[in-house]
């Protein structure tokens, strides 16, 4: 297990180090601050960080399957996610210093 490693859900392993089994709630490590805005959403969202590096954002349900791959050169992107079915999601971030992972929820 380590910081950043994809947790597998109800498995009692906290594989990614944030003390939570599973993607429940944010996990952040202090460097990289996320907001995912509206949440819940219809699938149209915007995503916004702090930093200036380039980040990649994947789209991946709670067992860890990959829906989408985005870069975000920038501090802000709006992505329409409306093709995804209803439900919860979690959006990974990767930058090359850090990692974050939010939560999201699409209802149609």
């Amino acid at each position: 297990t380590f910081p950043g490693a994809t947790d597998i859900a109800d498995d009692q392993v906290d594989q990614n180090c944030d003390g939570i089994d599973g993607y429940v709630g944010l996990a952040e490590n202090g460097i990289v601050l996320l907001s995912v805005s509206p949440n819940p959403s219809t699938g149209m969202i915007t995503i916004s960080r702090n930093g200036i590096e380039h980040a990649t954002i994947s789209i991946v349900d709670v067992n860890g399957k990959v829906f989408a791959s985005f870069e975000m050169p920038a501090s802000s992107i709006e992505l329409n996610l409306s093709s995804l079915n209803s439900g919860m999601y979690i959006l990974k971030m990767i930058t090359n210093s850090s990692s974050a992972q939010q939560r999201i929820v699409i209802q149609h």
